[in-house]
């Protein structure tokens, strides 16, 4: 199993969107298939770099936070 930090990119209902970085993990044929739960927070200089380099990629995923109860949030890879 392959990870890395990517973008993911958040929607809400006025359609506005913000970015936040998390672990993204990969099949062996490259896919992702999984992300963390909660944004990243780097802790040491090597992890604010891989972080950096997130935002040099495009977002892999979205979370849409548009719906109005309390029910999980809707999401799906771009």
């Amino acid at each position: 199993m392959v990870w890395n930090y990517r973008l993911i990119e958040y929607r809400y209902i006025d359609d506005e969107t913000d970015l936040a970085v998390h672990e993204v993990y990969y099949n062996e044929d490259g896919t992702p298939f999984a992300f963390s739960e909660k944004a990243i927070a780097p802790f040491s200089k090597e992890d604010a770099q891989r972080v950096l380099e997130a935002y040099d990629k495009p977002p892999v995923a979205y979370i849409d936070k548009r719906r109005l109860d309390e029910g999980q949030d809707d999401w799906g890879w771009l």
